[in-house]
């Protein structure tokens, strides 16, 4: 089962300085789509698939009951775009 709630922080921490707008014309997701999932809704599994590789994180990250760390983490360097491409 995914942790809605550690997924959603962890995507609304690595957007960043970036709109949900701006994020959502990268990806073609509709911006209430994402706003709904960075407040912990469940999504889609192509949806989170899609979002956990462009955060670089690996889906099993967002699994309840894994042992280690629970709390939302930064994955993407400061460097990054929003589509992937180092600056």
């Amino acid at each position: 089962m995914i942790d809605w709630k550690l997924f959603g922080a962890t995507l609304r921490l690595n957007r960043g300085r970036y709109g949900l707008r701006e994020l959502g014309d990268i990806l073609n997701v509709n911006i209430s789509v994402l706003s709904r999932i960075e407040r912990g809704y469940k999504c889609e599994a192509d949806l989170f698939m899609q979002l956990c590789q462009w955060m670089h994180a690996p889906a099993e990250r967002f699994l309840m009951g894994r042992k280690s760390g629970p709390e939302p983490v930064n994955v993407l360097a400061d460097d990054w775009r929003l589509d992937g491409t180092a600056e």
